[in-house]
């Protein structure tokens, strides 16, 4: 039996970065190809298979950023099906999702810097 592979968010205000590890599956289909990211429930496409891997990034950062400056970071990953990670250390977040990485599934590894945020959520750290 295997061990389940998970998808994470991370976010650390104290350095100001956003780490996103899930699952991708690409695919061709009415001349155009397809790149989705199941675990956060978003599907782009492009011309090439490099460029809906770009533009499903690119959404990928933009859904992520808008939930933090509205703080609704924590609704928006938990209707997502993640769940928070209790860590000990302040200004830091990680949510979980168990991934759906299966057979034509790869993994997908963003990181950006984030604005300033005063405060994105206090829900983690209490409990």
């Amino acid at each position: 039996m295997s061990e389940p592979s998970y998808s994470f968010v991370f976010i650390d205000q104290k350095s100001q970065m956003l780490e996103i590890s899930a699952s991708i599956r690409t695919w061709f289909e009415d001349d155009r190809y397809y790149a989705e990211c199941p675990e956060l429930e978003l599907i782009d496409q492009g011309e090439t298979e490099e460029e809906s891997i770009e533009n499903l990034q690119e959404m990928i950062l933009a859904s992520l950023m808008g939930a933090i400056e509205l703080n609704h970071i924590d609704e928006m990953l938990e209707a997502m099906g993640y769940a928070p990670v209790k860590i000990p250390v302040p200004d830091r977040m990680i949510y979980r999702k168990k991934s759906s990485q299966k057979k034509g599934l790869t993994r997908l590894k963003i990181e950006a810097p984030i604005k300033p945020l005063e405060k994105v959520t206090e829900s983690v750290y209490r409990g």
